[in-house]
């Protein structure tokens, strides 16, 4: 029920310092309520749980980087810093130590939102929302702007997504027209291909 502009002005925040680290959120351990600072500092995520971890938060960096509103960063999120409350959450930033793969997935991301207006002043639709799947379509009011669907598939079985015309997966090249299954932990970023 906002008006467009507060919509497209609206802070897209995934971790702030005054929560768990996201990635520790998301696959870390659930400490006792009662852990006190000692207890916090020696807890640290498993090879396991920062994997986890890792693919769940990529999911949610193309949602933060879609949707409507402004992406903001935590600083060290992007780098993969772990952490519960403060102050284990405002540790240093790990100069030399970040987790390139996901700097690099940050970077990818934000490249893609950069080179599509829609992502910027777009509209929404909601796509599908059922059974483990979201997907959503921001596309504009000019022709000349590439309408692009988000799709993510969090559930634990594949879900058809019914699409209509043709679409380029940004991430393959793959062509894909009117529908298609996404799988467990996949992740589709569309492009409208317009009838030549």
């Amino acid at each position: 029920h906002y008006p467009p502009f507060a919509v497209h002005s609206l802070m897209n925040i995934i971790g702030t310092h005054d929560s768990v680290r996201v990635l520790t959120a998301l696959a870390g351990q659930i400490p006792d309520q009662a852990a006190d600072r000692e207890q916090l500092a020696k807890l640290h995520m498993s090879e396991e749980e920062i994997q986890l971890g890792l693919r769940r938060l990529k999911i949610i960096v193309l949602l933060q980087m879609t949707l409507p509103g402004v992406p903001c960063i935590y600083y060290g999120d992007e780098a993969g810093m772990e952490g519960y409350k403060d102050p284990f959450n405002r540790r240093t930033y790990p100069w030399g130590k970040e987790n390139t793969d996901l700097l690099d997935w940050y970077k990818k991301i934000i490249r893609i939102r950069r080179s599509h207006s829609v992502y910027a002043k777009g509209h929404y639709r909601t796509v599908a929302a059922h059974s483990g799947l979201f997907a959503f379509e921001r596309y504009g009011d000019d022709p000349q702007e590439t309408s692009v669907i988000t799709a993510v598939n969090c559930g634990t079985a594949g879900v058809r997504l019914r699409l209509h015309g043709c679409w380029r997966d940004i991430f393959t090249g793959r062509v894909i027209e009117n529908n298609t299954t996404v799988t467990p932990g996949e992740i589709l970023l569309m492009e409208y291909e317009p009838d030549p």
